[in-house]
This record gives C-alpha cells, structure tokens and sequence, in this order.
C-alpha cells in the first residue's frame, strides 16, 4: 500500500491554540508511515499586512 501524504497548514498565530493540537494528533500517523508535510503560516519571512490592498504591486518576498 502506498503511503498517506499529509499536508498540515497551521494558520493561527498562536501555537497553543487548539488548532495546534488538531495538527499534533495528525502527527500521530507518522507512525503508520503517512509522509507529512507542515507549514506554519507565522513562521514564514513575508509581511502580513497587505498595506496597498490590490492598488499598487509589490515586490516578492522570502517567502
């Protein structure tokens, strides 16, 4: 059987949230050989803050 391909977005700002603890428990099919993939949206060097909204372009960021 091939094995599950996990992909686990966390989007929430704070780490204790509970949305965090859904993610921890998906974690727990690592163990059956699942492939997970995790990416923590407040982890990632971009700015946040969409200060031109749609009026001007910008440039692209790290991340």
């Amino acid at each position: 059987m091939k094995a599950k391909k996990i992909l686990l977005i966390q989007g929430h700002p704070d780490a204790e949230n509970y949305n965090f603890a859904l993610g921890n428990a998906y974690k727990g099919a690592l163990k059956f050989g699942a492939e997970l993939k995790e990416i923590i949206i407040r982890d990632l060097d971009f700015n946040q803050n969409l200060e031109f909204c749609y009026r001007k372009r910008t440039g692209l960021e790290p991340d």
